[in-house]
């Protein structure tokens, strides 16, 4: 495995394991929305800690949380999801 896919990979993982905060402004990139899965960062990197919310699961309230969807590695949840602090209900 190469550098870059181990890094890769070591990104799903810990994006997995960690929650993100919604944020509803519409881009071509995130038209419903992104989850930011390291809020202290300003340099969003699309695919890396900048996930565009999933189709049935859109950002509706900025700073709700968002999880990485295991279903599609490329997209979060980022509606309804119910933990502390609480989702976009």
């Amino acid at each position: 495995m190469q550098f870059s896919q181990l890094a890769i990979a070591l990104t799903m993982v810990a994006a997995a394991l960690a929650d993100g905060v919604c944020d509803p402004t519409i881009t071509k990139d995130c038209p419903r929305g992104c989850c930011n899965f390291q809020p202290g960062n300003n340099n969003h990197v699309l695919g890396q800690n900048w996930l565009p919310c999933a189709g049935g699961s859109p950002c509706k309230k900025t700073g709700a949380l968002c999880h990485l969807d295991t279903s599609d590695y490329k997209h979060a949840k980022c509606h309804r999801e119910v933990h502390n602090p609480p989702g976009d209900e």
